[in-house]
């Protein structure tokens, strides 16, 4: 509607209207034609997408996490979004800042969100949505960074990575700082980088950077990784450009920033060593490898090994032979991203925790290494080697699908948990619950005729890590057992993997020990990463 206002209005002009009155009003008009034009042109070329090679990527993709999203369980990390986004914006920010100790936007925008509709499979079709998106982004991301390879090898090997599904079926913030990531690759691109950069593009790329600031603290190794890239190509005066819009977002960002280092205290007031560097390197090195070859079958191990070495050797041949005459900024840029954000996120494993190194904390670095990959494949001379290095990353990301989500479960299994228990349960049969976290989950499945009781108390959601969470001593279980009417001569475990939560030890020996001491295990049910016991108190013994 917009064109055809302007193009009325400019055959109005041709047909003999005074022109504009001055140069300024000219350039208003000339500005908003090229913005209207744009949009034009980027809503035809998503239609065009649409019916294209993208469009058979998108239906399998949906066809994929969609149900994926709706069977699921929902686990601990889930019900605390849902937990914080419950109660409205204002809550959601508060709970953001002092109980995810995380950057609020996700959680405001997912709270918007839900007040169309508050079910989990919703909360997770945020994801889904956010990846569609970034999908959409990689194509103009590969075309501009990796002319040479078709978008449609890109969009294929990330699509179905098992990451990338992964983060599709969570109801928290990692789609989304995969979408932002490709925004900022794309505009640092338009803005900075390429042959005549646009200035216009800057102020996008400065605005994307600060919701991403205020999305994920990590999206920061981004934007310090594409700084340090224009030093590395030596563009001084366009650094300087990019150092003057930082300086900006970090200023939009100061409110923010104060409040970093009371969350990093909720992380880091446990942690009692140092960690190790070679620990750290190591763990960096696994989160690489399951991010480009994700092994679902322990047979495929030694495939791995196999692909990386000869990968690995063929690389540094290609990068020794051909990177000064085949190489572009763009790939300058790529590279030096990837290694940029590697190097800060093992400075921030140093300084904090393993916790820091998790597989979704290190979502940041997911869009790096593989486009760092695939750079690595515009040095080969033949397309079919490239072709054949796609297929190799798509074996590995199906294979790895495929084992991931034969049993399809997420943590705790919670869902499958509460059925169990509803089916096997009597009546005056308490459920005690540990860590105490995890009742949050299992309540939303579970309707059967006993109470749920967490150990040692029921999460406040309040204070991440909370020293209440601990389980100090005998005299706690006891008392949880003295409030309950009955004789309670039998009751129900259940229990997670987990005896620590980040560096807080969660004392499941005391657990453990009282359980042995007090009670005989009839029933023992295993599931994903949780384990259900029916527990029968001992006869009193005699002295």
């Amino acid at each position: 509607m917009n064109h055809n206002v302007w193009q009325t209005l400019a055959s109005l002009g041709r047909a003999g209207l005074p022109a504009a009155p001055d140069l300024e009003d000219r350039h208003v008009f000339k500005s908003k034609r090229k913005l209207t034009n744009g949009l034009k042109v980027w809503t035809v070329e998503v239609s065009h997408l649409a019916r294209s090679w993208f469009g058979l990527f998108l239906a399998c993709y949906l066809g994929l996490t969609l149900p994926l999203a709706w069977k699921l369980n929902l686990w601990i990390d889930e019900a605390s979004t849902l937990q914080t986004t419950s109660r409205g914006l204002r809550n959601a920010v508060g709970m953001a800042l002092s109980y995810e100790l995380q950057a609020p936007l996700y959680f405001v925008l997912l709270a918007g969100w839900r007040m169309l509709s508050n079910t989990v499979f919703h909360a997770r079709l945020f994801s889904v949505l956010c990846i569609v998106g970034m999908l959409v982004v990689l194509v103009g991301v590969a075309r501009r960074y990796l002319p040479t390879i078709h978008p449609k090898w890109v969009v294929l090997a990330i699509a179905f990575n098992p990451f990338t599904i992964w983060a599709a079926t969570e109801a928290r913030v990692y789609a989304l700082v995969l979408l932002l990531g490709a925004l900022l690759f794309w505009l640092f691109f338009e803005g900075y980088v390429a042959e005549s950069p646009r200035r216009s593009v800057r102020w996008e790329y400065g605005l994307v950077a600060l919701l991403a600031l205020y999305t994920y603290y990590y999206l920061g190794f981004l934007l310090f990784a594409h700084g340090c890239s224009l030093l590395l190509l030596r563009r001084w005066r366009t650094a300087g450009a990019f150092l003057g819009a930082m300086l900006m977002v970090g200023i939009g960002f100061a409110p923010l920033l104060a409040q970093i280092p009371g969350q990093m205290t909720g992380y880091t007031g446990a942690v009692t060593q140092q960690q190790s560097f070679k620990a750290g390197v190591q763990m960096l090195s696994w989160r690489l490898q399951e991010q480009l070859l994700p092994v679902g079958w322990p047979s495929l191990e030694v495939g791995r090994r196999g692909v990386l070495i000869v990968f690995g050797l063929l690389a540094l041949v290609f990068v020794v032979r051909r990177i000064r005459q085949t190489a572009t900024p763009a790939h300058y840029v790529i590279w030096t991203t990837g290694v940029i954000t590697s190097v800060c996120l093992l400075a921030a494993y140093l300084l904090t925790s393993a916790e820091f190194l998790e597989a979704r904390h290190s979502t940041v670095l997911f869009l790096p290494a593989i486009l760092s990959v695939f750079a690595i494949f515009t040095l080969f001379t033949h397309r079919g080697a490239i072709v054949g290095g796609v297929l190799v990353l798509c074996f590995f990301s199906l294979t790895s699908l495929m084992a991931t989500y034969a049993y399809p479960a997420k943590t705790g299994d919670w869902e499958r948990v509460a059925s169990h228990l509803m089916a096997a349960e009597q009546r005056e049969q308490p459920i005690l619950i540990f860590q105490a976290i995890s009742a949050a989950p299992l309540s939303h499945y579970y309707a059967g005729v006993n109470r749920l009781l967490p150990i040692p108390q029921a999460e406040q959601f309040q204070a991440f890590n909370h020293p209440d969470s601990v389980l100090k001593s005998e005299a706690q279980l006891h008392a949880i057992l003295a409030q309950i009417p009955g004789k309670q001569e039998c009751l129900w475990l259940v229990t997670d993997e987990l005896c620590r939560s980040v560096n807080l030890d969660l004392n499941c020996r005391v657990l453990e020990s009282f359980v042995e001491k007090y009670y005989d295990v009839e029933v023992t049910q295993n599931f994903y990463r949780s384990k259900v016991r029916l527990l029968r108190r001992k006869p009193p013994t005699l002295h």
